[in-house]
């Protein structure tokens, strides 16, 4: 299904097809207040994606309140989990975004959650090892999303493929059933996937900031709180 088709079946039909995709925008929160959309590109229509979202992506070109043009990608990820209550199902992933985010990794803007579709900015590009290995503060920040995801005890299926970065950045964009539960016992799963994906010689480095950045999260604690 088209997405543009999708955002406007609830907006004014007789209105113009700029004017209908602004009400529909401002709606979701993707467009502020006192800006005006000047253009809209559907990047992807609805499609699956993974077990329980389908995702669309667009790209917008506003007009803000100081002027000028400014550009905006966001994805659109519609929820359709087995759990029958779509809605606590987005709370949990939004909650587990905050999670991450509250110890320093970065995530996507998250602009609302509206009828079981979360919407979220859009990161570009793939995390790729030959991106890695050429930017320090990428392989950094690799290094200690792996360390964050061990403190909090996750099991994901397979960290690197929820990460993409803008070349400034690496993002955790997709928090669902391949990332699972947050908050159990500390482990070393992420740092095994990490290793794995970058190899013995690279990994040294990596677990240099890994072991760094655990000790930092958990030295955080309360001395009563400190998991061993």
């Amino acid at each position: 299904m088209s997405f543009e088709l999708d955002l406007t079946q609830n907006t004014e039909p007789g209105a113009a097809r700029l004017v209908r995709l602004q009400e529909a925008l401002r709606r979701v929160s993707v467009l502020y207040e006192y800006e005006i959309l000047v253009s809209f590109q559907e990047l992807s229509p609805w499609h699956r994606s993974g077990s329980e979202s389908y995702l669309a992506s667009a790209a917008i070109e506003v007009v803000p309140p100081t002027g000028g043009i400014e550009c905006r990608s966001f994805v659109a990820k519609a929820i359709v989990s087995w759990t029958p209550d779509i809605s606590r199902r987005v709370e949990q992933l939004c909650n587990r975004y905050h999670t991450l985010e509250s110890l320093g990794v970065h995530i996507p803007i998250l602009y609302s959650a509206d009828r079981g579709v979360i919407y979220q900015g859009l990161i570009p590009c793939a995390l790729t090892y030959d991106a890695m290995v050429k930017s320090p503060p990428l392989l950094a920040e690799f290094s200690e999303i792996a360390a964050t995801l061990d403190f909090l005890g996750a099991h994901p299926t397979n960290f690197v493929r929820d990460l993409m970065t803008d070349h400034q950045h690496v993002y955790y964009v997709d928090v669902g059933e391949d990332l699972g539960e947050l908050g159990g016992e500390p482990c070393e799963c992420a740092k095994d996937q990490m290793i794995a994906f970058v190899g013995p010689d690279v990994g040294n480095s990596c677990e240099e900031v890994y072991l760094r950045r655990k000790w930092h999260l958990t030295s955080a604690l309360p001395h009563h709180q400190r998991r061993k």
